[in-house]
């Protein structure tokens, strides 16, 4: 059941990456970078320090405070959408701000996985693979909202499946962990284990 769920949210931000792309991001830069990463920094240092006073350690303290921090990007598009303010200026900046927070929630998971090369301390060393990833996978999304816009369900559908493995791999690629890698390799039928 929970690996329905896993697709289920894979499929949800497939649908939230169609509905934006890079250049509506560059477009609200200067409102939403800046908006998301003052609210997700005040709110992992107030959870941070609800943990420490709780007598939780430092990482316990940012996970709770950053996951408290940020916001539903899915359904906040789908409201949006169904309240037809998702082209509006506010619409506009309301999701590219979540986006930078859908963004800075990877690297945050990524080094809240044990066994991992992605780690606090070296988030700026890797930021090159991150970039490269995230590239990618937007490429990917705007690839499938054409396909959907052109109504070519073979084309959806090996873009569905072709592409779920490839962004899981890049994304692990990132964290590094040969665990991780048979784990999704044994999901997709091809693992040793």
């Amino acid at each position: 059941m929970s690996q329905l769920a896993e697709v289920g949210v894979m499929f949800m931000m497939f649908g939230t990456g169609l509905h934006f792309s890079f250049d509506d991001l560059m477009t609200v830069r200067g409102v939403a970078v800046p908006g998301a990463l003052l609210q997700t920094a005040l709110g992992t240092l107030a959870g941070c320090g609800v943990g420490l006073a709780l007598g939780w350690p430092l990482e316990a303290g940012v996970m709770l405070g950053f996951s408290v921090s940020i916001a539903s990007t899915v359904v906040l598009i789908k409201n949006l959408a169904d309240a037809g303010l998702a082209g509006t200026d506010g619409g506009r900046i309301a999701t590219g701000w979540l986006i930078v927070e859908d963004l800075l929630t990877v690297v945050d998971l990524f080094s809240a996985v044990p066994d991992t090369n992605l780690r606090w301390m070296t988030v700026p060393a890797n930021g090159v693979a991150a970039g490269s990833t995230f590239a990618d996978l937007q490429l990917r999304a705007k690839t499938g909202a054409q396909a959907v816009a052109l109504r070519r369900d073979d084309e959806i559908e090996f873009a569905i499946e072709a592409d779920m493995p490839l962004c899981a791999g890049d994304i692990l690629g990132l964290a590094g962990s040969e665990a991780q890698h048979e784990a999704t390799l044994a999901l997709l039928g091809n693992g040793r284990g």
